[in-house]
């Protein structure tokens, strides 16, 4: 068996680098699979938050079309009634 030392020199963008750990590397003579995981590092966004977000304007909008649906179809009903003399 071997003793190495693991140092992770750069790491990906927006990642911490790994700490230095201590491997043990036995002689066998096949591959010998080791895994590393980096803590991501949270972005902090330049703009300050509003309030409102992605949900919030996806319902205003959709509440806005269907109030001017349901108008257009009270109009269409008001015309064909006047249209019919109907009361």
């Amino acid at each position: 068996m071997t003793d190495k030392m693991f140092k992770e020199v750069d790491a990906p963008e927006h990642y911490k680098a790994a700490k230095d750990k201590k491997i043990r590397i036995k002689d066998t003579g096949k591959v010998q699979k080791r895994t590393v995981t980096d803590e991501r590092i949270p972005v902090v966004p330049d703009t300050p938050q509003t309030g409102i977000n992605g949900k919030t304007v996806g319902m205003v909008v959709s509440l806005i079309s269907l109030l001017i649906a349901l108008g257009c179809f009270a109009c269409v009903r008001a015309k064909d009634k006047s249209k019919y003399n109907f009361k």
